[in-house]
């Protein structure tokens, strides 16, 4: 049976009541299957195939009660009619008209109606107050167009409207199928810093095995945060979106529901460029019904923990009780997120007193770690990242051959290195924390 196809007639009106008396009118016009509400009580428009908004002008826009609600139309058959002191075929009366339409951007607009109406007696005594020449004083040309919209609107204002919206309604029931509830589409996006090194990119794949296997039929797409390795690899001839990029492709594609997996170590400045871009999507306009930003792998107490866990089962099967484990974090020259790494350094050393985490920049420091380990007289070290990727820092720093490479530096000290060159991502442990 098909279902029964509704419209939808929402305004706001000030004391003349222009916009209602219009409102009204259209109601009458559609008939039984018309509804109508003010603003601040209409139900949600998603369920009615034709959504008509009317305003009295204020400043040029919709008040806040319309603007409110249009934020909610999503996608759909609407129509706009407006009430206001300025001739309906001035350039004024068309921007109000264009405001309101860019506030629907996303919705197919089959109607429109401009009409004069009648002001506030309140107002025209501060517009007479004005001394001349200031915007809104009074003046002759503002009298004659003040005395004629004090018959606005009038029965064929009210004729007319009818007439548009009629005609509008009755093509979309000609043409349109019934309205039908959209399903959602959900998916998930994973958001890197980003890597330029190929060999790096197995941490990511594997990351997305694993949330693939977890979350079966789910569609998993790409952003990377960082622009510099953005613009490295379209120059290469890759092209990989950011954030924000992204979530608007997403959106365009009818997704309705996303949930943003941050494939940060720590809520870093990274994180928050990626919180921020992402948050846009919140908006009731241009965004989706439901939008989830997941947190770093090292946040909280919690996090730390399961973390810890995880590096724990990831150590070297061959490693001797005389050999000590130097991981590599990234760290901010600001200090930002510090403590996070410093937590962590102290949590896994508590766990194994031969485990030593130091950071690129920042706190704790790799010179502190170095002296702990010549004072200790290991046989040996292992290197490994405490990164998601075994990207550029991984074997640059931690294990390349140049004098200043921590492994260089722990060499010069007489102590045998091993560096392990695998980013945390690689762990399947590490992988499903992201689940």
């Amino acid at each position: 049976m098909e279902t029964q196809r509704k419209a939808l007639v929402v305004y706001t009106s000030r004391k003349t009541g222009n916009t209602r008396k219009v409102a009204e009118a259209i109601h009458r016009a559609l008939g039984a299957q018309c509804e109508i509400f003010p603003a601040a009580d209409a139900p949600k428009p998603n369920k009615y195939d034709f959504v008509i908004l009317g305003f009295g002008v204020y400043r040029g826009w919709p008040d806040g009660d319309l603007r409110a609600y249009m934020k909610k139309c999503r996608n759909q058959n609407v129509g706009i009619f407006l009430t206001l002191g300025a001739w309906p075929d001035s350039e004024h009366a068309f921007n109000c008209m264009g405001h309101a339409e860019g506030l629907l951007n996303s919705c197919r607009v089959r109607g429109k109606f401009i009409c004069h109406g009648r002001l506030e007696p309140a107002m025209i005594e501060r517009m007479k107050a004005r001394p001349a020449g200031t915007p809104h004083s009074w003046d002759p040309e503002r009298a004659k167009r003040v005395n004629a919209a004090e018959t606005h609107p009038d029965e064929n204002d009210l004729a007319k409207a009818s007439e548009i919206f009629s005609k509008a309604w009755e093509k979309i029931l000609a043409s349109d199928s019934p309205k039908k509830v959209k399903e959602d589409k959900h998916g998930i996006l994973l958001a890197a810093f980003g890597t330029t090194v190929p060999e790096a990119l197995k941490s990511y794949e594997n990351i997305e095995r694993v949330v693939k296997e977890n979350n079966p039929g789910v569609p998993v797409c790409w952003a990377y945060t960082s622009r510099m390795v953005r613009e490295k690899l379209r120059k290469s001839g890759t092209a990989v979106k950011s954030v924000r990029g992204k979530l608007n492709e997403m959106f365009l594609e009818g997704f309705t529901s996303v949930k943003v997996v941050s494939l940060h170590m720590v809520p870093g400045e990274e994180y928050h460029k990626l919180s921020a871009e992402a948050g846009v999507f919140r908006q009731p306009m241009m965004g989706f019904k439901e939008l989830e930003i997941g947190k770093p792998l090292l946040h909280d107490a919690n996090s730390m923990d399961l973390l810890c866990n995880a590096v724990m089962s990831a150590l070297p099967a061959e490693r001797t009780p005389g050999d000590a484990i130097v991981l590599m974090g990234h760290g901010n020259r600001k200090g930002i997120c510090e403590l996070n790494y410093i937590a962590a350094a102290a949590e896994l050393n508590r766990r194994d007193e031969n485990i030593f985490l130091a950071t690129v920049e920042g706190k704790p420091d790799f010179e502190s770690v170095r002296q702990k380990i010549k004072a200790a007289n290991f046989s040996g070290v292992f290197l490994m990242p405490f990164m998601l990727v075994a990207g550029d820092h991984a074997r640059n720093d931690l294990a390349g051959n140049d004098a200043d490479s921590w492994k260089s530096i722990l060499e010069s000290d007489g102590i045998a290195c091993v560096p392990v060159l695998k980013g945390l991502g690689e762990y399947d442990a590490i992988a499903k924390l992201f689940c």
